[in-house]
Formats: C-alpha cells, sequence, structure tokens
C-alpha cells in the first residue's frame, strides 16, 4: 500500500530510482541506436561489394568492359592530345582518362610518371579528361590544365593539382588557388584568366568526356594501352610487369 506521506528518505530513493530507470532506458536507446547504426553501415557495405563485383564480373575476357564499336578511332592518338613521348614510334601506347579531383587518379599519377622513364622511347603516355559532374571543382580543374596548356606548362599544371588535390578540393571556391598556381608556375595571368573563359577549353574537356562515355568508360582511373582496356593494377610492380609483359610481345 502507497504511504501517503513519505519521507525525504524516501522521496530521495524514489527520484534516485527514477532517475537510474531512466539512465538504464537512455542506455538501452544508445546500445539499438548503434546497433541500427551499424547494421545499415553493413547493408551499405555489402551493397558496395555487390555493386563492385558486378562491375568486374560485367567485363568480358581477361577483365576487358565492352567496348564501343567507335573505340578504335576514338582512342586513336589525335594532334591536340596531350602526350608525353611519341606515339608514332613507341611500342606502346598508354591512354589514361582521368579527374583531377578523384583521389584514385592522384595515386596513380605518380605511378604514370614512373613507368615513362623506366620505359624511355618504349612507351608513350596520353592524358585525357573525365571530370565528374559530382566532383566540385573538377571540370574547372581540367580547364585549368588546359589554360596551363595554352602556355607551354600543361604537365606541371597537372602535377600541381594532382599533388595539392586535397587542398583545392575542399574549398568552396578554388578559382583563387588555380591563381595561384598559375602564379607559381610563372604563367601570365591576363592570358591564363581570358584562357579561362575560352569556350573552346571547355569544350575540348567536354570533347574528351563525350567521346569517354561513346566508348562505355564508367569509372576513373581508366587506362587503354592500345585500344585494350587494361584493369587498373594494384601497384606499381603489377604496373610495370604488365607493360614489360606487353612490350615482348
Amino acid at each position: 500500500m502507497e504511504n501517503p506521506n513519505p519521507t525525504k528518505y524516501e522521496l530521495h530513493q524514489e527520484k534516485k530510482l527514477a532517475q537510474l530507470t531512466e539512465e538504464r532506458r537512455a542506455k538501452a536507446w544508445r546500445k539499438t541506436r548503434r546497433l541500427i547504426v551499424w547494421l545499415t553501415a553493413g547493408a551499405i557495405l555489402v551493397g558496395i561489394i555487390f555493386a563492385v563485383n558486378y562491375s568486374f564480373s560485367s567485363r568480358g575476357g581477361g577483365g576487358v568492359l565492352p567496348l564501343s564499336s567507335k573505340a578504335e578511332e576514338i582512342l586513336k592518338p589525335k594532334a591536340d592530345d596531350w602526350v608525353i613521348g611519341d606515339p608514332k614510334t613507341a611500342k606502346l601506347v598508354l591512354i589514361e582518362y582521368s579527374d583531377f579531383e578523384c583521389p584514385a587518379c592522384a595515386v596513380y599519377y605518380p605511378l604514370t610518371k614512373r613507368l615513362l622513364t623506366e620505359f624511355p622511347g618504349q612507351l608513350a603516355f596520353i592524358y585525357r579528361h573525365y571530370p565528374w559532374s559530382f566532383h566540385l571543382h573538377a571540370k574547372e580543374a581540367s580547364i585549368v590544365a588546359e589554360a596551363a596548356g595554352r602556355q607551354g606548362k600543361f604537365w606541371e599544371m597537372v602535377t600541381l593539382l594532382f599533388t595539392e588535390q586535397e587542398r583545392w578540393a575542399k574549398a568552396t571556391k578554388a578559382g583563387p588557388i588555380f591563381s595561384e598556381y598559375a602564379t607559381k608556375l610563372g604563367l601570365d595571368q591576363d592570358q591564363f584568366q581570358a584562357d579561362l573563359n575560352n569556350p573552346a577549353l571547355a569544350a575540348r574537356v567536354q570533347r574528351d568526356l563525350n567521346e569517354a562515355n561513346a566508348i562505355n568508360v564508367t569509372y576513373t582511373p581508366v587506362f587503354f594501352l592500345g585500344t585494350k582496356l587494361i584493369d587498373n593494377p594494384r601497384s606499381y610492380d603489377d604496373f610495370k610487369s604488365l607493360i614489360q609483359k606487353n612490350l615482348s610481345r
């Protein structure tokens, strides 16, 4: 039977019990919430693994995605391609479609540079743009590289964009940072700014993007040896081994 006149001690104990009960409820809810988060994260991870496996399983033999019939023409070296080496005399031509804001592309960039030092004359390298629309500054960065190229500094700008990717990619406005890079490379700022607004440069980037879509490019970086799409090597040694294997054929 409930005491109609509880003592101060009893009131204190009741209050303490209520607090403990509330704490237990809160603790139980926190555990439940953590469980929900982990289950959700697990479901997402399973989905990602499934998507990646599906992507690779959808490739043809040898890990090659089905290419458009236009691939042979599109993958021919062009007069205005950005090239290191000579595609006319090199035994192998490595073509990369890349996004300056793509973290994986930044990882692969020094690997391709190193390959060119190990296979001089035998390997030519062509860089083409594939800026993802969901990367805030990717297309702008491609135009920046093109503008630097107008002053003979394309590859120097490419190096800056990749090595300092985390800085400008996180910026709300990357323009001032790109202008800083232009100054660092000794570019004429007036010409640089004028070229950034030149529709021809945006069209040049868009052409690469359109052609990549036409041959079913769906990720970055993507590499072709000639007209053959290759799986992205997992290390520099794997990349080097692949080049050596193709050179020996």
